[in-house]
């Protein structure tokens, strides 16, 4: 069966790129993206019948499937944006998600930095956006210190890289190392050209 990765990070921090660097293949990408507001019990219920049914229908088509902020980026902005919600109902919210994946193996990669201001001026250069605002990167400094509030306590393994200068070759080293140590399928990698799945 698959094992899924999530790759985690605040804007502008990589996640994307990081992504693009560990899969090598690229198809089938994903996005959910609600339409309208529904009460919080509802949204947490849908996201988990969702990925319930995902890791239900998993098969060994693929040996890792990797997420681009499905665990923590896109839910938590969702629920700070619009239930303005942080801390304990968050932590509730992800690890519904996880327990709803089952005995799925599961590996959570953050990307962190030491500068979230110029991280985010640079991710928005390089996009072609406008200068983040003040309060667009007061959001992103709180959304990190929220993140570290669910990760420290969401009951699961997780593993964080720093990519303030840029060693994304690095980082993807140890991430690739880390999913060979970690997983049973370590032959697999001395073995044959594994399988990767793109998710966003």
């Amino acid at each position: 069966m698959a094992e899924l990765v999530f790759i985690e990070g605040v804007s502008g921090v990589g996640k994307s790129t990081m992504v693009h660097m560990l899969s090598e293949l690229c198809e089938n990408k994903f996005c959910y993206k609600p339409n309208r507001l529904v009460p919080i019990n509802e949204y947490t219920s849908v996201y988990k019948e969702v990925w319930s049914n995902y890791a239900s229908a998993l098969d060994e088509t693929y040996d890792f499937i990797i997420f681009d902020g499905s665990l923590l980026h896109h839910p938590i902005n969702d629920m700070m944006r619009n239930y303005k919600i942080i801390g304990e109902q968050a932590i509730s919210h992800v690890t519904a998600l996880l327990c709803s994946l089952g005995l799925v193996k599961r590996h959570i990669f953050y990307l962190k930095t030491d500068d979230i201001s110029r991280q985010l001026k640079k991710a928005h250069c390089n996009r072609g956006q406008s200068v983040p605002t003040d309060n667009q990167i007061k959001f992103w400094e709180m959304r990190y210190k929220n993140d570290l509030i669910v990760l420290n306590n969401m009951q699961e393994d997780y593993n964080i890289y720093d990519i303030s200068y840029g060693y994304y070759d690095l980082v993807r080293k140890q991430i690739v190392d880390d999913l060979i140590q970690k997983s049973l399928l370590k032959s697999i990698f001395c073995e044959k050209q594994v399988k990767f799945k793109y998710m966003v």
